[in-house]
């Protein structure tokens, strides 16, 4: 069974909204962003003691869970579509949406003290695995432009973009959480480095499409997503490292 979680949330969402417009006018779109999250209007009903049944969702889906409000609802619906979706794709995406409801990870919304943040966890990452901090900033660069709370189509989470198998096996608990996504992510890096001897376009072609797929073709995989990957990510690496030339002659 294949589910189209899009249009769930956004079916879910016009349900709960006009069910809260005769429950409390205060909630309703006129004054909220219209890009209002689906955890934000289960918060806002459970401060208003609302529970499942006012808010209309399909205890179907929820099981017995009357007197769950807020986060909580949200984590069984998800929980529940999990079991009910055949898909591996659609069941990443609700595991990552549910990790991101759940962190509490600290992003701060001053681009300045986020960059500070990210290039700390960089460095930090690259003493530890060895790994150069422009290859894993070019990396980010091209999997998340940047931005910490990035959930992909597929459910690749965070910075670095790790599924949720792969993060956790990696043991990254909070996929969201600024160092812990980058040191899973150089870990990760660093695997590939390993396995391919060095190879930095073989090395990026298995973070992108699996090393499996790079051992069965005996290089970068045919696959026109992997293949313009590698192309960009490369382009990025060398960017920066002409950057940090260029900052170093200055200091000279």
């Amino acid at each position: 069974m294949k589910l189209d979680i899009n249009a769930i949330f956004e079916q879910k969402l016009a349900d709960i909204n006009s069910r809260l417009s005769s429950i409390a006018p205060k909630l309703t779109t006129s004054e909220t962003s219209s890009d209002t999250s689906f955890e934000d209007y289960l918060s806002d009903a459970a401060l208003l003691g609302l529970d499942s049944s006012s808010l209309g969702l399909d205890k179907s889906l929820l099981g017995d869970y009357s007197d769950l409000t807020g986060n909580s609802v949200m984590n069984n619906y998800l929980k529940s579509l999990m079991e009910k979706s055949g898909d591996d794709t659609n069941i990443n995406l609700l595991k990552a949406r549910k990790a991101l409801a759940n962190s509490t990870a600290y992003i701060p919304n001053d681009k300045s003290e986020l960059m500070e943040l990210i290039n700390t966890a960089i460095n930090n990452a690259s003493s530890k695995y060895g790994v150069d901090k422009n290859l894993i900033r070019a990396v980010m660069k091209q999997e998340s432009s940047f931005d910490p709370t990035s959930i992909s189509s597929s459910g690749a989470q965070g910075l670095m973009q790790l599924m949720p198998s792969t993060a956790a096996s990696l043991g990254v608990s909070d996929p969201f959480d600024i160092a812990q996504n980058i040191n899973g992510g150089t870990m990760y890096l660093k695997n590939q480095l390993s396995s391919f001897k060095g190879d930095v376009s073989l090395a990026l072609a298995a973070y992108n499409a699996g090393p499996n797929s790079v051992t069965k073709y005996g290089g970068i995989p045919p696959y026109a997503e992997t293949q313009d990957y590698v192309q960009k990510v490369t382009e990025y690496y060398n960017q920066y490292n002409q950057l940090s030339a260029a900052q170093k002659q200055d200091s000279l």
